[in-house]
């Protein structure tokens, strides 16, 4: 999926969940996923797709899975920012650093 439609789906993601995209950023996703979602998806435990797996999904899908999806147990207790953070952050690249959230479109 190009990265521009990929920052465009996130953006939209974002300016649905959070009410300013620079909330989001404040969020340590990398610490979110390590304490709460790492110990399955890092390998790939119960079924749960990989680190790896997640990566080639698009933010919005990871965002209904937290909010609607068969995730929503294990998104309990997370605000909008939190979910959209961690969307972003399992979505990007593979280098250990959330990607940055996009504004919202104008």
């Amino acid at each position: 999926m190009p990265y521009a439609f990929r920052a465009a789906v996130l953006a939209a993601s974002l300016a649905a969940l959070a009410p300013g995209a620079a909330a989001a950023q404040t969020v340590d996703a990398q610490q979110l996923f390590a304490n709460r979602c790492a110990m399955c998806h890092e390998k790939g435990l119960a079924g749960a797709p990989a680190k790896e797996e997640l990566a080639k999904r698009a933010p919005e899908m990871v965002v209904h899975a937290l909010t609607e999806g068969v995730m929503q147990p294990q998104a309990d207790g997370l605000t909008k920012d939190e979910i959209a953070a961690l969307a972003a952050y399992v979505t990007a690249k593979l280098d250990d650093k959330p990607a940055p959230p996009q504004p919202p479109a104008p």
